[in-house]
């Protein structure tokens, strides 16, 4: 599977990205290069799929240290894709990614996502906020009161909304993004 890595920090132009074929999806955060605050990508993520691309996500670490964080004390983003295979296997997990059963994530976890008679359904780890994207200019966005959470959402998708996505956004300032589908999925 080909993925393209840190296109920002490559210094990637558009030109270039969109002569690109053949990619199952691409990195919208990098952990190892996230400091230079150049690799979370939505809306790079966002316009190649808006021109027909349709890609999957990833998100990693991409750990050149020796040490790990600790999650349980340690707040800061970290990259991670979450892979919904059938079993964990080689095949199982490289049928899923080629599939998009997957998604990227800095922290926070989606446990559910589907779309029924028009509307779209998520449940998530507590978060703040919750947005949809699609190929449309508007977007629908859930809040959490102040001192509340989210643990799920419900958005109506516009009727002529051809692709949807989600971002979930912790209390840390977290996301985790699904990779767009098919407003019939």
């Amino acid at each position: 599977l080909v993925s393209l890595n840190h296109p920002c920090f490559s210094f990637e132009s558009w030109d270039f990205l969109k002569q690109l074929r053949g990619l199952n999806g691409m990195e919208i955060h990098n952990q190892g290069v996230f400091y230079t605050f150049q690799e979370y990508n939505p809306q790079m993520y966002d316009a190649l799929s808006r021109s027909g691309m349709h890609l999957n996500i990833t998100a990693s670490d991409d750990n050149h240290r020796a040490f790990v964080y600790h999650d349980d004390t340690d707040v800061r983003p970290w990259g991670c894709t979450y892979v919904k295979a059938k079993e964990l296997t080689h095949q199982a997990i490289i049928a899923a990614m080629e599939r998009g059963d997957m998604y990227a994530t800095q922290g926070p976890l989606i446990e559910e996502l589907y779309v029924e008679d028009g509307k779209a359904y998520i449940r998530f780890s507590e978060a703040k906020t919750v947005v949809m994207k699609t190929n449309l200019r508007l977007a629908g966005i859930k809040q959490a009161a102040p001192n509340e959470f989210l643990r799920e959402a419900v958005f109506d998708i516009p009727a002529a909304a051809k692709i949807v996505r989600f971002t979930v956004v912790d209390a840390y300032g977290r996301y985790a993004d699904t990779r767009f589908y098919d407003t019939a999925m």
